[in-house]
C-alpha cells in the first residue's frame, strides 16, 4: 500500500484525521502520499470510484452507495477511533439520563472485553 495514493477526510470538518490515517499508515512502515482531502464519506467514495485513490473508512461507510469501489474489511489488529456523545448545555430528561448511563455502561464492558 506504501505507493498507492491515498484520499483522507479534511481537517476542516474532520480534525485529526489526516493524523489518523498518517499514524496507521507509518505503523504498517510507510508514509501514505495523500494526494487529495474530502468534506464527506460520499465524496471520499466518490474520489476513490474516479480513481483519486485509496481510502480508509469507518465500517458504517459501506451502507453508502458505492458503485465502482470494492469495500475490505481491514485485517486486525483493526485501528479505532475515539467517539463522543454529545448533549445540550441544558439539564437532560430522565430518558437522556437513563440513555447515557446505558452508553457509559456499555462502554465500560467493551474497554474491559466483555460482549
Amino acid at each position: 500500500m506504501k505507493h498507492e495514493r491515498w484520499v483522507s477526510l479534511s481537517d476542516a470538518f474532520f480534525p485529526g484525521r489526516r493524523e489518523f490515517l498518517r499514524g496507521m499508515c507509518q505503523a504498517a512502515g510507510f508514509e501514505p502520499n495523500i494526494v487529495s482531502e474530502v468534506d464527506s464519506l460520499s465524496m471520499m467514495l466518490g474520489a476513490v470510484t474516479s480513481g483519486d485513490g485509496v481510502a480508509v473508512m469507518p465500517a458504517h461507510a459501506s451502507k453508502l452507495p458505492h458503485g465502482g469501489c470494492v469495500i475490505i474489511s481491514l485485517a486486525a489488529p483493526t485501528p479505532t477511533a475515539e467517539l463522543l456523545l454529545v448533549l445540550p448545555k441544558q439539564d437532560p430528561s430522565r430518558e437522556l439520563k437513563t440513555l447515557t448511563t446505558l452508553i457509559a455502561e456499555l462502554a465500560t464492558q467493551l474497554a474491559q472485553g466483555q460482549p
